[in-house]
């Protein structure tokens, strides 16, 4: 008999310590228990924003193809729409100039780099310069 009590109270005192461990959530899913928050809240706001920064420069804005309809953008050689995500930015919104990505809380945006009119007008004239120095060779021809 006295086995039995031992028994039972083993039995009691192991099933009290395991449901004192804590237990996994069954209707959480796996990938939000396993993806890291996007701050700690430990972090200061320089070190966010290092973190911010070092995350973009991993990124690289190629291209806006926008329509008011149905914008898309071209991000590391990836054709993506509004609410499509790329590593651990959103895209939040699509302009003909820039996209707005999101991070947590916090909005960044991309900007696309359009050359200036002058710059356009340079590199015609280099083009231009180019072009006249590869045609000397005819004005020699002429000469003779």
């Amino acid at each position: 008999m006295k086995i039995f009590f031992v028994l039972i109270f083993l039995s009691l005192f192991f099933f009290g310590y395991a449901s004192t461990e804590k237990m996994r959530d069954p209707f959480v899913s796996l990938e939000k228990l396993l993806l890291k928050p996007a701050f700690n809240k430990s972090i200061s706001t320089k070190k966010r924003i290092e973190e911010i920064e070092k995350l973009l420069n991993a990124l690289k804005l190629e291209g806006i193809i926008y329509s008011p309809q149905n914008p898309r953008v071209i991000i590391s050689e990836k054709i993506l729409k509004e609410g499509d995500k790329i590593r651990e930015f959103t895209i939040k919104k699509i302009l003909p100039h820039k996209v707005i990505l999101q991070y947590g809380e916090r909005e960044v945006e991309l900007k696309i780099e359009i050359p200036s009119f002058k710059n356009i007008l340079k590199s015609q004239k280099i083009k231009r310069e180019a072009n006249f120095k590869i045609s000397l060779p005819y004005k020699e021809l002429g000469n003779e």
